[in-house]
């Protein structure tokens, strides 16, 4: 889905030019405020302290919010920036305790566009990792690639590689939906394939 920003008004209201605002923002300054969008399209609420998830959705679902412009993290957020390194341990907890990852991607904010919201189950995360498609500290690049290598297979895959908007976009009235891992590695081959 969509999240409807008015991403012009925002900026206009801080006095500030809306494509300087949004050339400014980034996954973290963002954080807080995705996690309050999904918590209330989902009619839910952003949870007190550090847990493996951000949002309980008014049907009991445990959704972890992540922003994204360059890359998707999939590993938990102490996996992420300076000084970190990834623990599978953590990684795995966060799979057992999380149903679904909601993914905002930022990038058409840039454009004064509508983020769009991907809905990833965790059990969908946890069978691709161990496939291989999420390399070995489950970060990904989201942006398309611009050539694609005769080694190709050597290399992790692409977010939208993976997920592609219309079969992933996060869809309300069903927030239980599940997917085969093998045909969705199976159908980004294929289409990877078809670009030779």
């Amino acid at each position: 889905m969509l999240l409807p920003w008015k991403l012009a008004d925002i900026a206009n209201n801080f006095g500030i030019n809306p494509n300087i605002f949004w050339s400014h923002q980034n996954g973290s300054t963002l954080s807080k405020i995705s996690e309050l969008v999904i918590a209330d399209v989902t009619s839910g609420k952003v949870v007190e302290g550090q847990l493996e998830y951000d949002v309980v959705s008014k049907c009991g679902k445990r959704l972890e919010v992540r922003n994204m412009f360059g890359k998707a993290c999939f590993a938990p957020s102490t996996s992420t920036g300076k000084g970190r390194f990834f623990e599978l341990s953590l990684f795995q907890k966060k799979l057992s305790k999380t149903d679904s990852y909601i993914f905002v991607d930022l990038n058409p904010t840039r454009e004064l566009n509508q983020p769009q919201a991907y809905l990833i189950p965790a059990q969908l995360v946890s069978d691709l990792y161990e496939m291989g498609a999420l390399g070995s500290t489950a970060h990904i690049n989201f942006a398309k690639r611009k050539v694609y290598r005769s080694q190709w297979r050597s290399d992790t895959f692409r977010f939208q590689e993976l997920f592609d908007y219309p079969t992933f976009k996060l869809d309300l009235t069903n927030l239980t939906k599940s997917y085969d891992a093998q045909t969705i590695l199976s159908l980004a081959i294929q289409k990877i394939e078809k670009t030779f």
